[in-house]
């Protein structure tokens, strides 16, 4: 009798509660939601002034005239510098800007399309995505994934590379999981967003003591006791409570309501608040810091936590586990290593555990985790997990190259350095006759050796000089004073290759450089 008592307990009170769920959230913490934004990121929505900037104001307009150089960050950040990592442009927005040269904006498309903000359930594009050649369309599931070589759901070729795709609707055997984070299956049982958005998605029937399914409830539609739709398509569903609610009149439901009260109140006073595991009093992880979280998925890092759970936890026991232990083949060389303490007279459930803990060291987004963290109870029974990252390998030494005698010159870009004096070739002449009077434990020049600088000022007008060993050149020492030999008289000498370096760059004076075997000669009309 008391075993019935609680049945209809549980189902009068989740009929209840039922009807008390929220039915929709606000537009901005949907937003929010659909994102899937990590805590403490942001949600930047970049736009272009209506007022257009001059070019030089937004890193130039050197790929195409009339638009920025410089991108703004859009969307996600932890997203939009993931993009980054793997593309050095084309993951924010480009904006128009008034050229210099021309005197009027861009116009038609920017010189490089970029992405669309990533849709709910994809991740950024992959490295190996090239960007779009037009647009992307606004509905990624007109677009097939099987057509454009798709890497991660992202096409590579093709009209469409560059955009996202949808994947082919699976069988049923490999439908993704109604409440999977890359599905959210709706009320018909199809994921609202994700790889597979409008297909059906795989029902998990909940655990009856923790939830009962009424046949009533829209959601589930039930007959024969069980249900035919929505994400509990063909779970077992109960009619009870439904009959007590509807039949009843409501005098007869607020007393049954009371009697249930005082069941509940008896039941407590009597059996305890039943089996239901301890939560965890304290959870830590190894930092709050995003930046020191590792690359590692947090559904893969639930999976190696429940293959742990699957083993013996009636005693204190660790495990070292690695991706064949969960048969994958991602995080290669990754070492998890899990322990538990069951503590004293304590019942506690280790994968609802580790998926706190988890959800709790998440780094910027469920691609990444804190190193450590660990769970605590008050029966001192404890979780914890540790990542070991396998160290980078280590970069080959750069071998270097050799050139010899005069090579081209190279000169500035006329607003590299903004706005600068008036570049006279008399004050030029005279400040780098200097490099001739340099002494000789600095003028002989070698790989490892330091800069020789020389700066003057003429008015308002600033002139650098530098004589420089070249990065990974491979020569023997040279003499920055002398690079011609004998004879050595003025023309000569280092004073005519930096001369030339304004004299032969039509610039409006922002100078050049040339190298003269492994030592460069470099004239700019500014101080670093």
């Amino acid at each position: 009798m008391v075993q019935f008592l609680q049945s209809l307990l549980v189902l009068g009170l989740t009929a209840h509660l039922s009807w008390a769920s929220p039915q929709g959230l606000p537009e901005s913490e949907a937003l929010v939601q659909q994102r899937a934004l990590a805590p403490g990121d942001q949600y930047v929505f970049a736009f272009c002034p209506k007022k257009l900037q001059k070019c030089s104001e937004c890193g130039g307009d050197t790929k195409k005239k009339g638009f920025c150089d410089n991108e703004k960050a859009q969307g996600s950040a932890f997203e939009y510098y993931r993009c980054k990592q793997f593309h050095n442009t084309g993951c924010g927005l480009i904006c128009e800007c008034i050229s210099e040269e021309t005197g009027k904006p861009g116009t038609g498309l920017p010189p490089i399309i970029p992405f669309p903000l990533p849709p709910a359930g994809f991740v950024v594009p992959p490295a190996g995505v090239p960007n779009p050649k037009t647009p992307c369309q606004e509905d990624y599931t007109k677009t097939s994934c099987k057509d454009c070589k798709a890497l991660e759901g992202w096409c590579t070729v093709g009209d469409n590379a560059g955009c996202p795709c949808k994947e082919e609707c699976p069988s049923d055997d490999k439908k993704p999981k109604c409440s999977d984070d890359g599905c959210k299956g709706d009320d018909k049982g199809a994921c609202t967003i994700g790889h597979y958005k409008d297909c059906k998605c795989k029902a998990e029937c909940p655990d009856p003591k923790k939830k009962a399914l009424l046949c009533s409830d829209k959601g589930c539609a039930g007959k024969d006791g069980k249900c035919t739709t929505g994400t509990n398509d063909g779970c077992a569903c109960h009619e009870l409570a439904n009959l007590i609610f509807t039949i009843g009149s409501k005098s007869q439901a607020e007393k049954s309501e009371k009697i249930m009260a005082e069941l509940s109140k008896y039941l407590k006073d009597h059996e305890g608040e039943g089996d239901e595991p301890t939560e965890p009093k304290e959870i830590k992880c190894a930092s709050t810091d995003y930046s020191k979280a590792v690359d590692v998925d947090i559904s893969f890092m639930q999976k190696v936590a429940d293959k742990f759970c699957d083993g013996d936890m009636s005693k204190k026991r660790s495990q070292d586990l690695t991706n064949k232990d969960v048969s994958s083949s991602a995080y290669d060389k990754y070492k998890f290593h899990l322990e538990f303490d069951p503590g004293k007279n304590c019942k506690t459930d280790c994968k609802a555990t580790f998926k706190s803990m988890i959800s709790k060291c998440e780094g910027y987004n469920s691609h990444s985790i804190q190193l450590e963290g660990n769970a605590k109870f008050d029966c001192d029974a404890s979780y914890s997990y540790k990542i070991t990252v396998p160290d980078k390998p280590k970069p080959k030494p750069d071998p270097g190259f050799e050139q010899h005698g005069l090579q081209e010159r190279k000169c500035h870009t006329a607003d590299q350095f903004g706005g600068h004096g008036d570049v006279r070739g008399s004050e030029i002449s005279m400040a780098a006759t200097g490099c001739a009077g340099i002494s000789d434990d600095k003028a002989k020049l070698k790989e490892g050796s330091e800069p020789v600088k020389m700066q003057s000022t003429y008015g308002s007008t600033k002139l650098q000089f530098t004589m420089s060993w070249i990065e990974n050149c491979k020569g023997s020492e040279q003499d920055a004073r002398y690079p011609f030999g004998e004879p050595h008289n003025l023309g000569n000498t280092c004073w005519q290759l930096l001369l030339d370096d304004w004299q032969k760059c039509n610039n409006g004076g922002a100078g050049g450089s040339i190298d003269y075997s492994c030592v460069r000669y470099d004239f700019r009309p500014t101080f670093d």
